[in-house]
């Protein structure tokens, strides 16, 4: 005891990858916008369509008579704790040296953060704007090899709020059965479509490819859920005389007129902006002249 002992280095150090990943949260990206906020400058309340959480408005709030309902019927089975959670399994599950997975660009950004725990390799393939955002399934061919072992589908899109067309959805069917892989259908918002597109469920094509199915009780039943309509807004970045991208614009959009819309650069969108309108008209109309007021504020003016 008495001896003196050599100080020694720890070996045991922080991780900044899994750091990083952590951080790269709808959450987070959100609490870094709402920051810039100053309600008594601007002598404005904060409007946030942004959020995942809808039910912050009355008109979306949840009947008690839905959530006795949803109590009773669920005591007698067993649940992930999420969406999220399933993702976190499947990922883990999958996960070995060498093998990699395929996402879409954009993407839900939680499949990116639980991807940096595991070894999988993620490669990104494009979604199609000009073709209703279908899958580039040209892209998936040259991307894949054979240590690909999953492609990530999300339908309806999130964050795009597309729905796929029974034809496409074949097509990706039998491209994951030519490269051997499996299909993560994400198919959380199935029940909250809302357009002459009707919604078709990826199981459909279980016998040509295997699909894992990915639902959720609170989108299903906004208890509370992720917004059940979204738009994406693309930016003309060139056309402001000092905003310098997507989330240059969304940080100042929250300082100057407590607006609160969410970055596309998150998921995978560079220059695109989220605006979830799951929210009372009276504050959408009010958002809208707060939008409108921004743009020709910072416009260039030829």
């Amino acid at each position: 005891m008495g001896e003196s002992m050599e100080k020694q280095e720890w070996g045991f150090k922080e991780n900044h990858e899994l750091h990083a990943a952590a951080a790269f949260t709808i959450r987070h990206i959100l609490q870094a916008i709402i920051e810039n906020i100053d309600e008594p400058q601007t002598g404005k309340s904060v409007i946030h369509l942004g959020h995942g959480d809808p039910s912050a408005f009355p008109l979306f709030r949840t009947p008690t008579v839905v959530e006795d309902a949803l109590i009773a019927s669920i005591r007698s089975a067993h649940f992930n704790s999420g969406a999220n959670h399933a993702i976190e399994i499947i990922l883990t599950v999958l996960a070995r040296p060498g093998a990699n997975i395929l996402f879409p660009r954009p993407n839900y950004p939680i499949y990116e953060a639980r991807a940096r725990f595991s070894p999988l390799e993620v490669r990104h393939y494009d979604l199609i704007p000009d073709k209703g955002w279908e899958v580039d399934l040209d892209g998936v061919k040259a991307l894949a090899n054979d240590k690909t072992v999953a492609i990530v589908l999300i339908n309806p899109g999130n964050p795009c709020g597309n729905v796929f067309t029974f034809e496409h959805m074949k097509k990706i069917a039998e491209t994951a059965r030519q490269l051997g892989i499996l299909v993560i259908a994400d198919e959380v918002y199935a029940h909250q479509v809302f357009g002459e597109k009707p919604f078709i469920p990826m199981g459909v094509f279980g016998d040509i490819a295997p699909v894992v199915t990915l639902g959720s009780l609170s989108k299903r039943w906004v208890v509370p859920a992720d917004p059940p309509t979204v738009i994406q807004v693309k930016l003309n970045i060139p056309g402001f005389d000092d905003v310098v991208d997507d989330t240059d614009f969304c940080m100042k959009l929250a300082k100057e007129e407590s607006l609160i819309v969410f970055p596309g650069d998150a998921a995978g969108l560079k220059n695109w902006v989220r605006v979830s309108f799951a929210a009372e008209p009276e504050v959408l109309k009010d958002a809208i002249r707060r939008m409108k007021a921004f743009c020709l504020r910072h416009a260039k003016h030829y």
